[in-house]
């Protein structure tokens, strides 16, 4: 993750989140509105996220990390969280989350602070989380980054390399907003990955609603993760 990418996400960040959480386009640019036609597989993908981590989120603290403007932190919270802490290197989405969080009446359970997550100490928490955070980490980056995941529980998202019409799609989308990096994972790269960190009973989680997103997780079973492996 070079500095060239926080400065693609700090400024896309927002407009990418209503492209990609929203069913509205109202506001978005036009290069959105024509993406969104595409981006169903996203909110699966958080709603997937979702219900393979409400079983275990009530009561404990869950660590979001590359939260944007606090979207899965707030959802997390709804489910039966005490407290989410939030990290993204774009102070613009930081500010948002904080303000939503007053809007909310949820301040009190929300931290969300600027770190580039590859420099950053990982608080002590229960649960950690990444949406789409390990798209931007190169093979060199991710290693030393899982390294520092110490919590019970971890749940990540992402782009599995595999042909696909969504896969072509998603790239083509990536170099037309001339983002500077993007990375797409084969599954045998990602298990080696995980296991230079010492990150071990992991597994993958698929379900067709995602397209080309991959959950890899550490998460005792429920019903759900077990209907897609």
């Amino acid at each position: 993750m070079d500095d060239k990418i926080k400065e693609y996400w700090d400024r896309k960040i927002l407009d990418w989140e209503k492209n990609a959480y929203e069913e509205s386009t109202s506001g978005q640019s036009l290069v959105e509105k024509v993406a969104s036609k595409f981006r169903g597989s996203l909110r699966e993908r958080m709603n997937i996220a979702l219900g393979l981590v409400q079983p275990h989120v009530g009561g404990q603290t869950v660590l979001d990390l590359g939260c944007g403007s606090g979207t899965f932190c707030f959802r997390l919270l709804q489910n039966g969280a005490a407290k989410t802490i939030g990290f993204d290197f774009s102070p613009h989405a930081i500010n948002v989350a904080s303000e939503r969080a007053k809007t909310l009446g949820v301040e009190d359970k929300c931290d969300f602070e600027v770190h580039d997550i590859r420099e950053a100490t990982l608080p002590p928490v229960d649960i950690t989380t990444g949406l789409g955070l390990l798209d931007y980490l190169n093979g060199d980056e991710l290693v030393p980054f899982l390294g520092k995941v110490h919590s019970k529980y971890f749940l990540f998202t992402f782009s599995e390399k595999k042909l696909s019409v969504m896969n072509a799609l998603h790239l083509v989308y990536l170099k037309s907003q001339k983002c500077p990096s993007a990375y797409h994972y084969g599954e045998a790269e990602m298990r080696g990955f995980l296991e230079k960190a010492d990150l071990n009973d992991f597994r993958f989680v698929r379900d067709p609603k995602m397209s080309i997103g991959t959950i890899v997780c550490h998460l005792p079973d429920s019903p759900l993760a077990n209907t897609k492996i």
